[in-house]
């Protein structure tokens, strides 16, 4: 095959805007096959762990009720999810997979050591109320997690904390606290990658749960600090929701949330990346919640992180009774109430009201899984549509350019190609005889134009490249 750069027919200035129709149908085709991934934000102690657990099967037994009963994933009153938590879901895994990408050595010792000098100043002067600790911006969950390590045992974090500073205030000087609490901690251990695999059973979930448990709170031995962790989930447990993969975030405290949100690169990384299906969690009672106000406000300050995106705002209902006529007329009003909240802030652009729904995870898990299937479908038509655009945009264009080279003896023929997933997306744009058949070589094709066809290589998603190639 000939492609239509090397044709002697076209100057310098026709293979440039070649080059850019080709670059300009890279980008919408890689951003086709991009992985369909789900994050979740909100402020802590608002089920954001729950709501994944359910949604991707990761639960003992039905479900129903308490999460804490059910849900693999560790869950509570907040504070249970430290680092970021990724769920993948992988079609040929035939068993759940732990991993464990650790927080660097350096940044521990660091920690450790404002831990220390927080205690031992705590312990001559009591800090004044409200006043922040962590110098190093650890947060108290990573905080919790060094005192577990240091004191040892199945111990709650207020013993935990009193105990650490039993042992810094005997030490006469701050340094001496440094070197001997520094002592009891094996850094290059507790710095390691940790994988472990699990059977995909009831009894493999159980042991997962109590591994998942044991790594957040400090007391599984030997594992690291976990910066992030991702959990490997056959799809036969995911079921057919369509994602790729569910980012559950650690949760934010409810003061300073705009200075937190803007330190946290995490955070900062799926508001900027529209790519990224946004679920944003809010107390029911009082939706929209001061972290969901900060977040929308982050979206709507750059036009780029929120227009055309999918996005939802999520109110976590956890009224004691949500059935009945009585419950959903409470739970319509109350999403009435949110959105019209919305509209005097001047987010209502940012998420209209058709796009804040209300979940019980205890009891409303199929709603959950429409829920997330439907922003699946909205995500899957949002990159065919910007696919298709890029297409009719390079249809026009060779179009336009086979009339300038006055009707040459050659079609043109427009292929994308992607290996797999991940993988690099070429564009070629090949000569072809006028006479040749019109099939092309790959899972779709169709006729674009006089001499000008278009033709895509990959069978992933081939509905929706069917919908995508059909410009006739």
């Amino acid at each position: 095959m000939t492609t239509l750069a090397a044709s002697p027919e076209l100057d310098d200035a026709q293979r440039n805007t070649l080059a850019a129709w080709r670059k300009l149908v890279e980008h919408a085709e890689r951003g086709w096959r991009a992985p369909l991934r789900l994050g979740l934000i909100g402020q802590i102690g608002m089920g954001k762990s729950s709501l994944i657990a359910a949604a991707t099967g990761l639960h003992i037994g039905p479900a129903l009720g308490s999460p804490r009963r059910w849900s693999v994933l560790p869950v509570g009153d907040g504070n249970t999810t430290l680092g970021e938590l990724l769920v993948k879901v992988e079609p040929q895994a035939a068993e759940l997979v732990l991993r464990v990408e650790p927080v660097p050595a350096e940044r521990l010792a660091q920690e450790l050591t404002f831990l220390v000098e927080d205690t031992w100043r705590a312990a001559r002067r009591p800090p004044k109320e409200g006043a922040a600790s962590g110098g190093g911006g650890a947060g108290e969950e990573l905080y919790d997690l060094l005192r577990m390590w240091l004191t040892g045992g199945e111990r709650s974090k207020r013993e935990a904390r009193e105990l650490l500073k039993t042992w810094v205030t005997a030490e006469e000087t701050l340094q001496d606290a440094v070197a001997a609490l520094k002592a009891r901690v094996d850094l290059t251990t507790r710095s390691a990658p940790y994988e472990r695999r699990f059977p995909d059973d009831e009894a493999g979930l159980t042991e997962l749960k109590s591994t998942l448990a044991g790594l957040m709170k400090g007391t599984l031995a030997d594992a690291p600090a976990p910066a992030v962790t991702t959990l490997s989930v056959p799809q036969s447990r995911a079921g057919a929701l369509g994602i790729d993969a569910v980012i559950d975030t650690q949760g934010l405290e409810p003061t300073n949330t705009q200075r937190m949100l803007t330190a946290r690169p995490d955070l900062m990384g799926l508001i900027d990346d529209p790519s990224v299906m946004l679920v944003v969690c809010a107390d029911y009672t009082a939706a929209p919640d001061g972290v969901a106000l900060e977040v929308l406000k982050l979206l709507k300050a750059q036009a780029r992180r929120w227009e055309g995106r999918t996005l939802r705002l999520l109110l976590v209902d956890k009224r004691e009774e949500t059935t009945g006529a009585e419950a959903e007329d409470h739970r319509f009003a109350r999403i009435d109430t949110c959105a019209n909240r919305l509209r005097q802030e001047e987010l209502d652009g940012v998420i209209p009201a058709e796009r804040v729904i209300a979940i019980d995870v205890r009891r409303e898990n199929a709603a959950l899984r429409g829920a997330l299937g439907g922003m699946v479908d909205e995500e899957r038509t949002r990159r065919a549509g910007r696919l298709q655009e890029a297409i009719g945009q390079a249809e026009k264009g060779l179009t336009a350019l086979l009339g300038m080279l006055r009707a040459p003896p050659f079609g043109v023929r427009l292929t994308c190609g992607c290996g797999g997933l991940g993988r690099r997306t070429s564009v070629s744009f090949v000569r072809m005889p006028r006479s040749a058949p019109s099939t092309i070589w790959g899972s779709t094709s169709c006729e674009a134009g006089p001499g000008l066809s278009i033709g895509h290589t990959s069978t992933r998603r081939s509905a929706v490249v069917g919908a995508t190639t059909n410009l006739t």
